[in-house]
């Protein structure tokens, strides 16, 4: 569990979006999982005004723990909950169990920066980390998409968040982007599949995480009623629109054999070539930071 380079610079990207670090929780205590080179230069990439000593402060404040980071971006408490208190979490709580009513409602923001997919029961810890968020609060979570087997339990799709993270369980997602882990990674958004009518689907050969950031908009019953794939319910809905649609009967199954199978083929190796492996109908180029300085998330 930790903060690498673009978890670090999510949390930026968080703090410029109007995420308040006021009252953290951190799902496991995170550590720094970069250098303090990495460090000085994300900073200065991002326009975050810097002290002489704040790198340093960070990386030995708190030991190999995130909490001074999350200080420098403006938090004033910072807690974490973990299993064991043998990395010094302020809570011990299994988190495959129901929270206690003491922390719910309670942070502007929980972080989950790689321990839901460690976790065997999957909606009871997200449903905690929901309940722990505040209304007016964001859930940030840090967590493995493709090529992670044998990781944890999990690999997690966009599909989850949009439908976890939604309005009727009183929430609205902000942005899921999703990259590849590689060196100067590029960042893209991940496009709604209620909104586009179609599965979001990804086939890569790298790691590949999601950086997910919603908003708590109130306060409902989470998972009263259990969240269903988009594309199932539209066609449950007679809503006419499910995943690859093409125009049925034999005319139909010529043009998917013949025109539009060989096209899209084509169509995923021009992908490739131009945007890795991210297909632009289902994600689109996440260009941040911005070149105005005066955008810049504010440090203490």
């Amino acid at each position: 569990m930790g903060l690498d380079l673009n978890g670090s610079k999510f949390l930026l990207y968080a703090k410029e979006s109007g995420v308040d670090f006021t009252k953290s929780m951190m799902i496991g205590r995170q550590e720094l999982h970069l250098s303090r080179r990495e460090m000085s230069r994300l900073l200065k990439a991002c326009h975050v005004p810097t002290r002489p000593g704040d790198v340093e402060r960070i990386f030995s404040a708190s030991g190999p723990y995130a909490d001074e980071y999350l200080r420098f971006i403006g938090s004033e408490a910072v807690d974490s909950t973990d299993y064991s208190g043998h990395e010094g979490a302020t809570h011990v709580h299994d988190m495959n169990q129901p929270i206690p009513d003491s922390v719910k409602n309670r942070y502007s923001v929980v972080i989950d920066g790689g321990s839901l997919e460690h976790i065997f029961n999957l909606p009871i810890a997200l449903r905690n980390c929901m309940e722990m968020t505040a209304v007016g609060g964001h859930f940030i979570s840090i967590t493995p998409a493709n090529n992670f087997l044998g990781h944890g339990f999990y690999q997690f799709s966009p599909e989850l968040f949009f439908s976890a993270l939604s309005e009727e369980n009183g929430f609205e997602i902000v942005r899921v982007i999703a990259f590849e882990n590689r060196r100067n990674a590029r960042w893209f958004a991940a496009k709604d599949p209620r909104v586009i009518g179609r599965r979001v689907t990804l086939c890569n050969s790298t790691p590949t995480y999601l950086l997910v950031l919603a908003r708590r908009i109130a306060e409902r019953p989470i998972f009263a009623k259990p969240p269903q794939q988009s594309d199932y319910l539209a066609q449950w809905e007679g809503a006419g629109r499910s995943t690859g649609n093409v125009p049925g009967g034999v005319v139909g199954q010529w043009m998917k054999r013949h025109l539009y199978k060989p096209l899209e083929r084509s169509l995923k190796k021009v992908v490739r070539l131009f945007f890795q492996a991210f297909n632009p109908r289902f994600f689109e180029p996440v260009r941040w930071p911005s070149s105005n300085p005066t955008s810049a998330p504010r440090s203490r």
